[in-house]
């Protein structure tokens, strides 16, 4: 058996590598691709069947043999310039520059894990990369090309210096800069090449880069690989100190229009402007602002929440809202902020004092008000409409109860905390255990259900909170509504027995109802987009996401729906957005950059959040990143834990988290898993990398990288 595959015959990633990866990408997409073999992981080959692959190849200037290593060229890790091409003019060649491709890379590189991709070599008039913005400046409305005279061999070694040029990305028309050759790079070639890079990001789903070249009969594509980071134009950041903090974990990838224009407000309107009002205070002008697709509050919004508590009283999960650089509030809180506390409990006392109470009253509501709320199909705006707003209604009723969950949970907790620190430490863990035994989250049922398949309870789960996320069941080929089963399965639990202990519960399932109501809204959404597309106002359902909701109603109503361009430039914007990096606080002039961290053995410091040690491979998840890629025994290594990686719990070996607490959904989730979690630990994803060895500990809160 032959052991190059062709285009056609390559299985995927996990066996040629990711550059053979991104040229299959290209190949799926029928783009303009010199021809290619790859000889896959372990493969050996006969030097006359290499001699017989290079005639097929050859089209006069002879191969290129390129690296296809599996951590090469991947949504996490580039490895640019790791490893070796090495080009062929004759068949004698190539068994010796195989063998010197294999053999290069770092010294940590494992030869036998490498793919080779063998490919006719272009005898290029002149050449370049093609990225879908600018690396450490970008702006989603401009793509960015560098080009030089030539192969580009020169260009990915330095060892010529650029043309740089800004494209409008829907049609290639240069707005700033120059490129090499403009007789041959013309209009025409730069709008095809935009073209392609369009396509590309589409199939990857992110941020992309080509590499070119143009030879005397016209454009190819000769590598295609996603960007692992970009960093926006300075001038796109908030204009004052900011935070993502509690949104970056509730939203895993830049937002849809819908959720923007829908939900967020809701969720705003209700965690921030009312809590703030209820403490006699304004919310800053603006409060809320995007950068790089994710919801960045006012920093003062929150000191201002918090009463100018002093960072000491902060619990941990507080205090990293207020690193010392971002402005920590630091004065002692006088009488009056006591009196004002007491003031707001008894404003809220219906949702504050009797918070069970009332958290059992909603649900035991909800059922019946789903059951009154039409499934709308947009035929009647009116109802339609009044539908979508019930909804809202239910979505502002939960969060004024699960706002006062949150604070009493995190209060309660931080009292047991501070009733137990002075304890000896034998004495604090064993009462740790006993409160964590009697809480019974339902995230481990839910988990269990979906691996089992049984979704008729939690079907309406999702990855995120996000209308534009599928559900479970949708995921399985069902759209079910969520009803009654949801809140059975809730009532039938056993409550645990401890005041703090149903409060720790209580935000746990609260979400999980929550989200049948936002299931019913994207199914409002799905059935309106079902309607539009019958009148030839959308080309596709799931376009209706990329509509603001006042837009989506007066398509509804009959009126004009945003053109397909402007859809497709919103749906850009968040492609290339999902490669942006998103630090947690932002302040005016801002250098967000890739930490400079070098060296084989480092330690880490963060916050113990589940007890024990662990020991294993590193992998590193972008947020709304693949956790299917994780084998029993890793460490996995992420910003935040989204619902989507919690189904993955029962087979990590150990857990690093860059932001959270002990009371955040992370840390819950993985003490009832049993799994060693250390929380808390700044840039860990930027600084880690897929395949290195790590050990934790969870009870100190240290990260030790091996290598």
């Amino acid at each position: 058996m032959c052991p190059f595959l062709t285009p056609e015959q390559r299985n995927g990633p996990a066996e040629v590598g990711g550059k053979a990866a991104g040229l299959g990408v290209l190949h799926e997409l029928e783009a303009p691709v010199p021809p290619w073999v790859v000889l896959p992981v372990g493969a050996t080959v006969a030097p006359e069947k290499l001699s017989e692959i290079f005639r097929q190849l050859d089209g006069g200037a002879g191969v290129a043999v390129r690296s296809s290593a599996q951590n090469e060229d991947g949504a996490v890790t580039s490895q640019a310039g790791a490893y070796t091409t090495l080009f062929c003019d004759g068949p004698e060649g190539l068994a010796k520059a195989i063998n010197a491709v294999r053999a290069s890379g770092p010294p940590t590189a494992d030869s036998s894990d490498m793919a080779v991709v063998i490919q006719q070599r272009i005898d290029a008039l002149v050449s370049g990369v093609l990225f879908s913005a600018h690396p450490s400046n970008a702006h989603p409305d401009r793509a960015y090309v560098e080009s030089v005279s030539g192969a580009p061999g020169k260009l990915v070694d330095g060892a010529a210096v650029p043309h740089c040029a800004w494209l409008e990305p829907f049609s290639g028309v240069m707005v700033d800069g120059e490129v090499a050759e403009s007789s041959i790079l013309t209009g025409a070639v730069l709008g095809t090449l935009c073209t392609w890079l369009r396509r590309a990001e589409e199939a990857l789903g992110r941020a992309a880069d080509i590499e070119w070249a143009v030879d005397g009969e016209g454009l190819w594509l000769l590598q295609l690989r996603p960007v692992t980071r970009l960093y926006l134009d300075r001038s796109l950041g908030p204009p004052v100190a900011a935070t993502s903090w509690f949104f970056d974990q509730r939203f895993s990838r830049p937002l849809t229009p819908l959720t923007r224009s829908a939900l967020l407000p809701r969720i705003v309107e209700a965690g921030i402007v009312e809590a703030l009002s209820l403490c006699g205070k304004t919310p800053p002008e603006p409060l809320v602002y995007d950068y790089g697709g994710q919801v960045y509050v006012a920093h003062a919004a929150y000191a201002d929440l918090l009463g100018g508590v002093p960072s000491r009283w902060l619990t941990k999960d507080l205090a990293q809202l207020f690193p010392e650089e971002r402005g920590a509030p630091k004065y002692f809180p006088g009488p009056g902020v006591f009196w004002a506390g007491l003031s707001l409990l008894w404003q809220e006392r219906r949702n504050a004092l009797v918070n069970r109470r009332a958290w059992r009253g909603y649900c035991a509501r909800l059922d019946v008000a789903l059951a009154a709320i039409p499934d709308a199909s947009g035929e009647d705006v009116e109802e339609w409409g009044e539908a979508w707003e019930a909804l809202d209604q239910l979505t502002m009723a939960f969060l004024r109860i699960h706002r006062w969950s949150i604070a009493l949970a995190d209060g309660g907790f931080g009292v047991f905390c501070g009733l137990t620190a002075k304890l000896p430490a034998r004495w604090r863990a064993a009462l740790h255990r006993r409160l964590q035994a009697r809480v019974r989250l339902i995230t481990l049922e839910a988990n269990r259900a979906k691996e089992e398949g049984n979704l008729a309870a939690y079907g309406h789960r999702s990855a995120s909170l996000d209308y534009g996320d599928p559900t479970w069941s949708e995921a399985s080929g069902a759209h079910r509504l969520p009803t009654m089963p949801t809140l059975d399965a809730l009532r039938g639990r056993p409550e645990a027995r401890g005041g703090l202990a149903r409060l720790l519960e209580m935000r746990e399932e609260q979400r999980f109802v929550w989200e049948m109501v936002l299931a019913r809204q994207r199914r409002l959404a799905l059935r309106a987009a079902d309607t539009l597309c019958a009148r030839e106002q959308l080309a596709h359902r799931d376009e209706v996401f990329w509509l603001k909701v006042d837009e989506l109603l007066d398509g509804l109503a009959g009126k004009a729906t945003p053109s397909p361009s402007v859809i497709a430039q919103r749906q850009r914007h968040a492609r290339v957005y999902r490669a942006v990096s998103r630090p947690t606080h932002l302040t005016p002039g801002d250098e967000v950059a890739m930490p400079d961290v070098v060296g084989s053995a480092q330690s880490f410091t963060g916050i113990g959040a589940s007890t024990g040690t662990a020991r294993g491979r590193a992998v590193v998840v972008e947020p709304g990143g693949d956790v299917a890629q994780v084998d029993g025994g890793d460490i996995l290594v992420l910003p935040c834990l989204d619902p989507a990686a919690t189904a993955i719990m029962g087979r990590v070996a150990g857990l690093v988290i860059e932001r959270g607490g002990l009371l955040s959904h992370a840390a819950i989730v993985a003490r009832e898993y049993g799994v060693p979690l250390v929380i808390g630990v700044p840039d860990i994803v930027s600084i880690v990398r897929t395949g290195e060895l790590l050990r934790i500990d969870g009870e100190r809160g240290v990260v030790v990288r091996e290598g």
